[in-house]
C-alpha cells in the first residue's frame, strides 16, 4: 500500500493541512498568530494545503482507469453534486493511489507525473500558480517514488517547491 511523506520540507512552522506518515489532518488555528480566527482552522498557508489535498486526496477512479474492483471507489463525495467548470474547479484529488499495485519503474514514475498534473490542474485554472512542473523519480531500493512539484506564478516566479515520497511496502507492490 502507498503512503505520502514529507521530504526536505524546510518550514519553519505548521500549514494549514498536517501531513502524517498515512493521513493528513487539519491544525486549530493559534490565536497569537491568528488572532481573528478564534476557534477556527489554521489559515496561513493555503498553496501548501490547496496542493497537498489536490495531491493527497483519493480521486474518484473508474476500473477503466486502473481500479482493481468495485468496491473501492474512493473518490470526494461532493465532487458528485458541487463541481463548478465555469469557476476552475474539478474533481478533487490525484490518482495516484491507484500505482500502489504496480512496480517502481520509469513508466510508474511517468505516470505519477501525468497524475500530478491532472490533479494540480485546478490551480492553474483559479489563478493560483501559471504553471506546475511534476517530476517523479522511482526508487526501488528505498522502496519509494520521489515527487518534486514546482509551482510558478505569471512573472515566472517560483511560489511553491516540495518533495514529496510516495512509499511501497518493501516486500513489494500489492
Amino acid at each position: 500500500m502507498a503512503t505520502y511523506a514529507i521530504v526536505d520540507d524546510g518550514l519553519t512552522g505548521p500549514w494549514d493541512t498536517v501531513l502524517g506518515d498515512v493521513a493528513s489532518d487539519w491544525e486549530a488555528a493559534d490565536p497569537g498568530l491568528e488572532p481573528g480566527n478564534g476557534g477556527g482552522l489554521a489559515a496561513r498557508r493555503s498553496l501548501e494545503t490547496a496542493v497537498i489535498l489536490c495531491l493527497m486526496s483519493d480521486r474518484y477512479a473508474t476500473v477503466e482507469d486502473g481500479r482493481a474492483d468495485e468496491d473501492d471507489p474512493r473518490g470526494w463525495a461532493g465532487d458528485g453534486f458541487d463541481v463548478r467548470a465555469d469557476l476552475g474547479e474539478a474533481e478533487l484529488g490525484s490518482h495516484l493511489w491507484l500505482l500502489r499495485r504496480q512496480a517502481l519503474t520509469a513508466e510508474t514514475a511517468r505516470r505519477a507525473e501525468d497524475m500530478a498534473h491532472v490533479a494540480l490542474r485546478p490551480l492553474i485554472a483559479q489563478g493560483a500558480f501559471a504553471r506546475i512542473d511534476a517530476v517523479a523519480t522511482p526508487d526501488p531500493e528505498q522502496a519509494q517514488l520521489l515527487l518534486a512539484i514546482a509551482g510558478y506564478g505569471d512573472a515566472g516566479d517560483q511560489l511553491y517547491d516540495r518533495k514529496f515520497a510516495l512509499l511501497w511496502a518493501k516486500e513489494g507492490p500489492r
